[in-house]
């Protein structure tokens, strides 16, 4: 009756749960298994992410040399590899990011660039001309 009555603690990963009876035992030992297997799944899904990262990075670097090898004295890029560079960048971790051809900042001047060429409007100085049916 003794153990029954009495409060014990479990605490695993920052989760702290009551234990009054051998069901809660139960309850709190299923818990107490569930976050391990989450810390452990997160462990693995970040083995796996370093993996991709790694091939990303490859990625990004053969794409680099190709385009530095076209013999240009100075490489321009074309839309294709600004598409390719930019979507393969966004998959590479914060701190590989910043030395690369392409830059986070770099992608952003391209986007308001695309955007204020689409949002530009013809100058036309002065007024419209009036159609001769409205007005003379």
């Amino acid at each position: 009756m003794g153990f029954q009555n009495s409060v014990a603690v479990v605490a695993l990963g920052g989760c702290a749960a009551p234990v009054r009876s051998q069901a809660r035992s139960k309850a709190c030992h299923y818990a107490c298994s569930y976050l391990a297997f989450c810390r452990i799944v997160g462990w693995l899904t970040l083995l796996a992410r370093a993996h991709a990262s790694l091939e990303v990075e490859i990625l990004v670097l053969r794409h680099e040399n190709a385009v530095l090898r076209r013999g240009n004295p100075r490489p321009r890029l074309h839309w294709a590899d600004r598409v390719l560079l930019t979507a393969l960048i966004r998959r590479l971790p914060q701190v590989l990011r910043a030395h690369r051809m392409v830059t986070p900042t770099t992608g952003l001047a391209w986007h308001r660039r695309l955007v204020a060429k689409h949002w530009t409007f013809p100058n036309q100085p002065g007024r419209q001309p009036l159609d001769p049916a409205v007005g003379g």
